[in-house]
């Protein structure tokens, strides 16, 4: 009797529990081949899953995957219900997010058909033009400079600025997750590969983060970023960060 009343205790306590007893929720975009993903049996994919969960186990947590759409996923992550992978830092989202170190660096290209390339060497030339981007995603460096003049298409998470380039609607649509993303939008939208070209200047080297609202229910954000950086940096040393990509090139 006595034992069942200690853990009775210690569940109402909650903080007294062991973390490795802790469900930690990762959300992540639903859409995003081969980043993130839900696969045709409904399971959570993707390079910035595994690593993400990955990390979280190691840390202490037991991960569970939330698969959204992106504005989704943000907003759950901001109402602190979960951390959120494959983020990028911004000085908007610095003010409710701790940031990991780095998981990896993402090349995030410009796509043009190539029957109608245009020159793009500095991100001035993208001025007028009609580009498609993912669905509020924002990438560091100097394509945030020059974003409010440009003529952006969100693309929604149906994923159709590939074929809208094919077709002449769209200048360049920019895909993140480097060619094997590519390609596989291009399968997904019917759109022959053959019939597109990728800039050699990216539009950025995209690091990625694990995002940790500072609000997040039942954890310290300080304290649990540590855990991850800590985690990451062993992943990184092990090479299991670069067998987990390797799988999805």
């Amino acid at each position: 009797m006595g034992v069942r009343v200690i853990l009775f205790v210690l569940a109402l306590l909650g903080g007294a529990m062991p973390a490795a007893a802790m469900d930690l929720a990762i959300c992540a975009r639903a859409q995003g081949h081969p980043k993130h993903y839900v696969d045709s049996s409904g399971n959570p994919k993707g390079y910035a899953i595994e690593v993400a969960a990955e990390a979280v186990r190691r840390a202490g947590y037991r991960s569970r995957i939330l698969n959204f759409p992106w504005k989704r996923a943000q907003k759950t992550a901001l109402d602190g219900l979960c951390i959120i992978t494959a983020f990028s830092v911004t000085e908007e989202r610095k003010a409710k997010y701790l940031f990991s170190d780095s998981m990896f660096i993402d090349r995030v290209l410009l796509w043009q058909a190539a029957a109608r390339p245009f020159p793009f060497f500095r991100f001035e030339d993208l001025i007028g033009k009609h580009i498609g981007i993912p669905t509020a995603s924002y990438y560091a460096g100097e394509f945030d400079r020059v974003r409010p003049q440009l003529n952006l298409f969100e693309d929604s998470e149906k994923q159709v600025s590939l074929k809208m380039l094919i077709k002449g609607r769209l200048d360049a649509a920019i895909i993140p997750g480097d060619i094997a993303a590519a390609k596989f939008l291009a399968r997904l939208q019917g759109v022959d590969f053959a019939q597109l070209k990728p800039s050699d200047t990216p539009i950025s080297l995209d690091p990625n983060h694990i995002g940790v609202p500072k609000n997040l229910i039942g954890f310290e954000a300080a304290g649990l970023t540590e855990k991850l950086n800590a985690a990451l940096a062993a992943m990184a040393a092990d090479g299991t960060t670069r067998a987990i990509l390797s799988r999805y090139q």
